[in-house]
């Protein structure tokens, strides 16, 4: 295929399913019937791989679909051209039923669909298709308005595209090809007249799929991937459908790493996947109030699918997420921060410091506020007071994450001095507290600033 420009649009199962029914294998080629080459190609690819195990060719970089088709026999035929011939009649009249079915879907009123999503089941406690819309459609309407300050025209395409995006589960084409949800929804939402964005979103609404893959090309797309899937992912926990070892029936991990993919791509946009999740289980109490909404077992769900999202090692992740969770691209941008960190053996002498710090501040009730100048009285507290007042100013005007971490790491010594030479646990309670007090800006600095690093291997 390299010779011709082209490149095979292989299904994995199709050719694991091909190696293992051919001993000796005998590629031959065919040819798709012109009448039929004006159909989507993913539905032609689709009709192919289903129901034939042949191939199909794409043109490198454009994708576009060769009118040809590849089948493997199980051994060398007496004469290819015969074996050819029948493939290319069997071909001809599989493409026939999928044109049946994508020519009488054309002719239905796709916005209008969304009716029979009245009579399709989501799920026995969460509703129909047409419930789990309504949600989708509030639940973007709440992401673009708090996180991506949408204005009045984004809206109005939020809640349109809302209204559709399931619409092609009810047409002949998916419920013969389940796989292609998305797909036709886009080539059906372009036919009806809806624009570029609208109709892109019908597909991907659903991206990313696997980890790795592809995010919605565009805002509306990236909102309602995150809807959709917040929508699930509640839903999935509050209707006990959580997964349970290698059981996910609702499809849930994967969910939840896709909204965190794409929660997590951008500065521009930092959504609070537990104010989401929060809207989200009001709606769904709203609509089915039996369902009990526990936040802290999704929370610890949630932040445990870091480890998988970012492919790191546990105790970055653990420092990353340890400092608040809530926020996906903090978390990752602190992760990828305190792994460049690593190389340097100060940030672990900083964190066996934290530790130290945090330890003592587990076990006592320390009052609100900040530490008094006034009540120190030794240099050691004055020195790491003005260390970390000078460290807090300066870091204002950084923009990179590592040159804040760095900074911060110029305490290490006079926190290092302070722990060696000044006793704590004065009998004199306010002593004891503005130390106490001073020992607790340093750990939220450090914690907030670079990630909880008490989890680092020390």
């Amino acid at each position: 295929s390299g010779q011709n420009n082209c490149e095979d649009k292989i299904d994995a199962k199709v050719m694991n399913e091909v190696a293992d029914m051919t001993e000796y294998p005998h590629p031959v080629t065919g040819t798709i019937p012109s009448k039929y080459r004006d159909l989507p190609p993913e539905l032609i690819t689709k009709v192919l791989h289903k129901d034939q195990r042949y191939f199909t060719l794409t043109e490198k970089g454009s994708g576009k679909l060769f009118p040809v088709f590849i089948s493997v026999l199980n051994n060398v035929p007496t004469d290819d051209a015969v074996v050819v011939k029948g493939n290319e009649k069997v071909v001809s009249g599989r493409l026939a039923d999928a044109a049946f079915y994508y020519g009488d879907d054309l002719k239905k009123d796709f916005e209008a669909l969304n009716e029979k999503l009245k009579e399709m089941l989501f799920q026995k406690d969460l509703g129909t298709y047409h419930d789990k819309i309504e949600r989708i459609s509030k639940i973007a309407l709440f992401i673009a308005g708090k996180y991506f300050k949408a204005e009045k025209e984004m809206l109005e395409k939020i809640e349109k595209a809302a209204g559709m995006i399931k619409n092609d589960l009810v047409t002949g084409v998916v419920f013969e090809f389940p796989d292609l949800q998305g797909v036709m929804g886009r080539y059906y939402a372009a036919a009806a007249g809806f624009d570029s964005e609208i109709s892109s979103v019908m597909e991907e609404h659903y991206w990313p799929v696997n980890a790795g893959d592809k995010h919605p090309s565009t805002i509306t797309g990236k909102i309602l991937s995150l809807a959709d899937k917040a929508d699930t992912i509640v839903g999935g926990f509050m209707a006990g459908m959580k997964p349970t070892g290698s059981k996910d029936k609702f499809a849930i991990r994967r969910n939840s790493i896709g909204f965190l993919s794409v929660a997590s791509a951008s500065e521009e946009y930092l959504v609070n996947m537990m104010e989401v999740f929060d809207f989200t289980a009001t709606l769904i109490s709203e609509f089915n109030p039996a369902l009990k909404y526990d936040r802290n077992e999704l929370h610890d769900f949630m932040t445990a699918r870091y480890q998988a999202l970012l492919d790191m090692d546990t105790p970055v992740v653990q420092a990353a997420a340890g400092a608040g969770s809530e926020i996906p691209f903090l978390v990752k941008k602190r992760a990828a921060t305190i792994e460049r960190l690593l190389k340097d053996r100060d940030i672990f002498d900083l964190a066996q410091l934290y530790k130290r710090g945090c330890n003592i501040l587990k076990k006592q009730d320390v009052p609100d506020g900040d530490p008094d100048p006034a009540l120190f009285e030794q240099d050691e507290e004055i020195k790491l007071n003005d260390a970390v007042n000078n460290v807090c100013q300066e870091i204002v005007n950084f923009t990179d994450n590592l040159d804040i971490a760095l900074k911060i790491i110029t305490i290490k010594s006079v926190l290092d001095l302070f722990f060696d030479n000044v006793f704590v646990m004065s009998e004199d309670m306010s002593l004891k507290n503005n130390r106490l007090k001073l020992i607790r800006k340093v750990t939220d600095l450090v914690r907030e600033q670079i990630g909880d690093i008490s989890y680092l291997n020390i």
